[in-house]
C-alpha cells in the first residue's frame, strides 16, 4: 500500500512540475491557458474572482444562529439543495450570488465534493 502511495505522489508531482514554472512566473493570470487560470485560487495576495465565495462559506459555517427573533422581524428559513458540478462549473458561486442579491444570507449545512471529474458534488444551504 505504501509503495502505491509513493508512486501516486511521484506521478502527481511529475505532472504538476510541468506547470509550476509557468504558474510561478506569471504576472497576469488572464494570459494563462483557461485550465490553469481556473485552477488559481489566489493571485497577487487576493482570491481570484471565481473563489471569492470561500470566505462567505467559511463565515456562514462559524456564525451562530440567533436563538430568538424579535416579534417585529419574521425570519424565514429555506433549505436549498444543490447537486451537480458545483465547483468545476462554478454553480456554487452563482447560487450564493443569487441568494445574496436577494438580500438573504446563507449557512452551509452540508457539502460533499465529488472526487473526480465524473463525480457530482452536493451541498445544502439554509
Amino acid at each position: 500500500m505504501l509503495q502505491t502511495t509513493v508512486k501516486a505522489s511521484r506521478h502527481f508531482g511529475n505532472i504538476l512540475s510541468e506547470f509550476i514554472g509557468k504558474l510561478a512566473s506569471t504576472v497576469d493570470i488572464a494570459k494563462l491557458p483557461d485550465h490553469l487560470r481556473r485552477a488559481c485560487i489566489a493571485h497577487g495576495g487576493a482570491l481570484t474572482p471565481l473563489n471569492e465565495y470561500i470566505p462567505r462559506m467559511r463565515e456562514s459555517d462559524t456564525e451562530e444562529m440567533p436563538v430568538s427573533v424579535p416579534a417585529n422581524k419574521k425570519r424565514h428559513t429555506k433549505l436549498v439543495s444543490l447537486s451537480g458540478h458545483l465547483f468545476d462549473k462554478f454553480l456554487i458561486n452563482e447560487a450564493l450570488n443569487i441568494i445574496e442579491a436577494a438580500g438573504s444570507s446563507f449557512h452551509l449545512v452540508k457539502c460533499q465534493v465529488g472526487q473526480n471529474t465524473d463525480a457530482l458534488s452536493y451541498s445544502e444551504l439554509e
